[in-house]
This record gives C-alpha cells, structure tokens and sequence, in this order.
C-alpha cells in the first residue's frame, strides 16, 4: 500500500504526505553519495586490484623472497 493511500485512510491531508521532489528539499545527496564511494566503490575496487598485485613487479619479488609466507600463522 502506498503512503498517499495509508494517509487518506488515516486521515491525513494527501498534500502533508509530500513527494520525491519535497524530500529533496531535506535530504541532502552529499553524504548518501560519500557512504556509496567509501562502503562500496573504493572496497570493491580494491578487491578487483588485488588479484594483479602477484603478478606485478613488486608483487614477483616478494614471492621470490618468500616474505609472504612470514605473515601467515
């Protein structure tokens, strides 16, 4: 059921119940969108980088060295 309908039933003026556009008038994007790039872009990005770190440079010659195995328990 949607707000506009559960308000006629409740009684409440239909033009109390707003829209998307009076929300935006409230609710500021800013934020919603830094929690989006920070939880979930910047994470995955990472995860998706990862599997390319053994097979860079840098990534060879730590293998090599086998200081990888040092930080495991």
């Amino acid at each position: 059921m949607r707000i506009t309908q559960l308000a006629r039933r409740s009684g409440v003026p239909a033009t109390s119940c707003g829209s998307t556009s009076d929300l935006a008038e409230f609710v500021e994007a800013g934020p919603f969108l830094e929690a989006f790039l920070v939880l979930i872009v910047i994470p995955l990005t990472l995860a998706w980088l990862t599997p390319g770190v053994p097979r860079a440079g840098t990534g060879q010659r730590v293998s090599a060295r086998g200081e990888h195995r040092r930080w495991r328990r």
